[in-house]
């Protein structure tokens, strides 16, 4: 396998970012998330209301973790999206060096589509408001896998 290799796990799938894609919670996209990935992590300041769109658990140089997207909304009206891995880019062109492939290419492209529409169609907090999850998620400060120690 790859070093610090995971899947997406959609864990929001009633989000407009995921509209024409067909997914349910836990579809997982196979190597979508490599050694570079993000995290909410509410140790740290976290944007609310922010609302997790994949929670996919992953275990990189022995430490277990997520790799997290999620869509918020800036006091502005302005949406932003974090999709959270390195890997996304890879994805739109269907590259295999990591081994993505099957359905993967067609998820990202339609989730890219979604976002890009609704950004250039001015902005999105007010027509794609935030449906906050993060206690959802179970992630809380003092969680071991959170613990700012523990992710060094």
């Amino acid at each position: 396998g790859y070093p610090c290799d995971a899947s997406f796990v959609v864990s929001s799938p009633s989000s407009w970012v995921y509209a024409g894609t067909g997914v349910s919670s836990g579809t997982s996209f196979p190597h979508l998330v490599g050694v570079e990935y993000d995290r909410v992590n509410p140790a740290y300041p976290v944007p609310r209301p922010i609302e997790v769109l994949s929670h996919s658990p992953l275990t990189c140089q022995g430490a277990s973790s997520y790799g997290d997207s999620a869509y918020y909304t800036h006091s502005s009206g302005a949406g932003v999206y974090n999709c959270g891995t390195m890997r996304w880019v890879e994805a739109i062109y269907g590259d295999q060096p990591h081994g993505i492939g099957g359905s993967t290419p067609d998820f990202v492209r339609q989730v890219t589509t979604n976002i890009l529409h609704a950004f250039a169609d001015g902005p999105a907090a007010s027509k794609h408001p935030v449906h906050d999850n993060l206690v959802a998620t179970h992630e809380y400060v003092g969680d071991p896998v959170g613990n700012p120690q523990n992710l060094q």
